[in-house]
């Protein structure tokens, strides 16, 4: 009997603002959570977005099931179109953050194409050896969230972006008793 293994691989995002877009991979199947676009610096005069380098799109697209996502900021979205022009998967969210996305895919005309399935915080959605619960956070705008995600080698918190707000302006208050629950019963790492 092997031992399952899983891979988290950050594909953009990590040590910089923007391009937020990280891959889990597990039992020959992966799902990508957010996609987001970055920022150009001033020594890129012309170039209006960045998007995450997508070779192991290239290299694993057969594995892909499945784009997860947190909240509707660029930063986790940005990039979305760029992606689904490459991967045909299902794309998870809350409603607001699908209502932003569906701008850019009719922008790019993909509205017609990709499949969106909206989500509410606390629902759980099985996608192959992933399961994913959407656990509300507070941040900047409204329904953003942090994702757990039950793999055979255990969970993982994806924060997204939130912050602690008891007296949030839009929206609850994170979703503190959720994840302390989760972190009750054994986290294998919080990202």
């Amino acid at each position: 009997m092997t031992e399952e293994k899983l891979e988290i691989i950050p594909l953009g995002g990590v040590g910089h603002f923007g391009m937020n877009m990280l891959a889990m991979r597990c039992g020959g199947e992966a799902i990508i959570i957010d996609a987001g676009m970055g920022f150009p610096e001033e020594d890129l005069p012309g170039v209006d977005i960045v998007i995450p380098d997508f070779t192991f799109i290239d290299e694993y697209r057969d594995e892909i099931i499945a784009l997860v996502l947190t909240h509707g900021h660029e930063d986790h979205i940005g990039a979305a179109p760029f992606l689904l022009r490459e991967i045909d998967v299902p794309v998870y969210g809350t409603h607001f953050t699908l209502a932003l996305l569906e701008n850019k895919l009719q922008e790019h005309k993909l509205l017609d194409i990709v499949q969106l399935h909206s989500v509410e915080p606390r629902q759980k959605v099985k996608l192959g050896n992933f399961e994913v619960e959407w656990i509300h956070v507070s941040h900047s705008m409204t329904s953003c969230t942090a994702v757990a995600i039950t793999t055979p080698v255990g969970v993982i918190i994806h924060s997204g972006d939130f912050k602690v707000d008891d007296t949030p302006v839009i929206g609850p208050s994170i979703d503190l008793k959720r994840l302390s629950e989760y972190g009750d019963k054994g986290v294998l790492a919080l990202l």
